[in-house]
């Protein structure tokens, strides 16, 4: 490029920005004209409203996205598929897999566990592979209304043609952000209008469509934010939004 012009792309005239637009010319090409310049200038709204573009009812990425709840487990078992032992905190996974419904202190670490035919599944990919046949990758993944749950397999032992070599399945659940968000929220003590701010601030609403949202000035809603940034010691959105987002 030897003749060129940029400009940066806002969220609002004079808000945060999301990116810069360079175009550029050969030393062959004419040099920008004040004309292309301020079409340029002109464009950069659209841009930045393509970039952010309004959220369909019928679709919320947000509620739908799932975070690490923390909890994991592990199930060993023998090459014959046999339960050789469950974690307490796997049993209480497995528990919920099976029964979305049960509470997750269920599991009281004793008497035989169900395993899953996910489980099973995982562990026999694994075996494939190790004897060198195809198979899928030995890893499995269960949707329900609690979140995911995910499986994977490996070997314990670093012989895996031993006959005594232990196999190992991690179980480990994804649950949806916004469950996530809340329990943290509740933790932190925040009233019903600072949390109703920090969903829509995770959902990426400028300050102003929240202020529209929640009927309260600008000026409030900034001062809303403040108050969430002073309990959660952080400075800005996302070291907010980072902080409730933790398992």
């Amino acid at each position: 490029m030897h003749h060129a012009i940029d400009g940066i792309v806002r969220d609002s005239p004079q808000g945060k920005g999301l990116g810069a637009l360079v175009l550029g010319r050969s030393a062959r090409q004419p040099e920008f004209s004040s004309v292309e310049k301020n079409i340029l200038r002109q464009s950069l709204p659209y841009l930045a409203h393509a970039m952010h573009p309004p959220e369909t009812p019928d679709v919320d990425h947000f509620a739908a996205e799932l975070a690490d709840s923390g909890q994991k487990g592990l199930v060993i078992l023998t090459q014959r598929a046999e339960v050789a032992y469950i974690s307490a905190r796997a049993r209480e996974i497995l528990l919920l897999a099976a029964h979305p419904g049960a509470p997750a202190e269920g599991g009281n670490g004793k008497g035989a566990a169900h395993v899953p035919p996910a489980i099973l599944r995982v562990f026999a990919n694994l075996v494939l592979i190790s004897q060198g046949s195809d198979a899928a990758p030995p890893v499995a993944q269960c949707d329900s209304p609690l979140g995911r749950f995910i499986f994977r397999a490996h070997w314990l032992d670093p012989v895996s043609d031993s006959a005594s070599a232990m196999i190992g399945v991690t179980v480990q659940l994804q649950e949806p952000l916004v469950l996530l968000m809340t329990r943290n929220m509740q933790a932190e003590g925040l009233s019903d209008k600072q949390k109703e701010l920090c969903l829509l601030l995770a959902r990426n609403h400028s300050f102003a469509a929240i202020a529209a949202q929640l009927h309260i000035s600008l000026a409030t809603a900034k001062d809303y934010a403040d108050r969430v940034y002073r309990k959660l010691d952080v400075h800005t959105r996302e070291g907010a939004l980072r902080k409730l987002s933790r398992p």
